[in-house]
């Protein structure tokens, strides 16, 4: 039976920091592939985040590309909340033009 290595506190060391310097040795002089299948976003943020340890570098562009996305889609949703407000007083004033024209004769034999 071997014998567990007993670490002192002053040489603690992060899980973080093992697998970052680990991956870091393993990946020395190959390549990565990474199967979109089985990986999802969080998952790969995470690799790059612990494990290359470059967030903002690598990562950039995707989070650009959301940012973008959702400022799109805001402004889709302010154009669309317009449009409706628009229509919406269409409709009333075509309404109301039919209720006078409908009334009208009423209205003016009442007065």
């Amino acid at each position: 039976m071997t014998k567990a290595k007993t670490i002192s506190k002053t040489h603690l060391i992060s899980p973080e920091h093992l697998f970052s310097n680990e991956f870091h040795s393993k990946l020395q002089g190959h390549s990565l592939y990474i199967d979109r299948k089985l990986m999802d976003m969080v998952q790969l943020e995470l690799l790059v985040e612990i494990g290359f340890k470059m967030d903002n570098e690598l990562l950039k562009p995707y989070y650009d590309a959301i940012n973008t996305a959702k400022s799109q889609l805001d402004k889709k949703k302010g154009q669309e909340k317009e449009e409706v407000k628009e229509d919406a007083e269409i409709i009333s004033r075509m309404a109301w033009k039919k209720l006078i024209d409908s009334y009208r004769y009423y209205i003016i034999n009442y007065k």
